[in-house]
């Protein structure tokens, strides 16, 4: 049993997030490994706690990958930043996008997301879509 099995136990997801499994393992071995055992302690710690831990696997490890800042707004959340379909649709619906600047966001420095969600996050605008 490796690092990943312990987390991806504790983690247990269901349904379709099952299926981020490979997906999950590369994320998790990018980190080095004290950075995986504050993960899996946030984590477990979160879960007794009952607090929020997203049900997706992915997101879950990403979350918990940075402490969090104490002052100042919010990290916004992943599910703002669109892809796959979701981007298409809005695309089509001709909902105003923009490619915001995260520096330290693990999936990506450059996400897409509605202008909306932009500046309801205060994120900084890197370009119009």
């Amino acid at each position: 049993m490796d690092s990943f099995d312990y987390i991806w136990h504790l983690l247990a997801p269901q349904g379709e997030y099952c299926r981020r499994q490979a997906a999950c393992r590369r994320l998790w071995e990018s980190y080095d490994l004290e950075t995986q055992r504050l993960i899996y302690r946030r984590i477990r710690r979160k879960l007794q706690a009952g607090e929020y831990v997203s049900e997706n696997p992915y997101y879950a490890i990403a979350d918990n990958s940075y402490e969090p800042r104490k002052p100042g707004p919010a990290r916004p959340p992943e599910t703002i930043f669109l892809h796959g379909r979701p981007l298409f649709d809005a695309m089509n619906d001709h909902i105003p996008l923009v490619q915001v600047d995260i520096p330290d966001r693990h999936e990506g420095r450059y996400p897409v997301c509605t202008r909306s969600d932009a500046e309801k996050y205060g994120l900084t605008i890197y370009k119009d879509f």
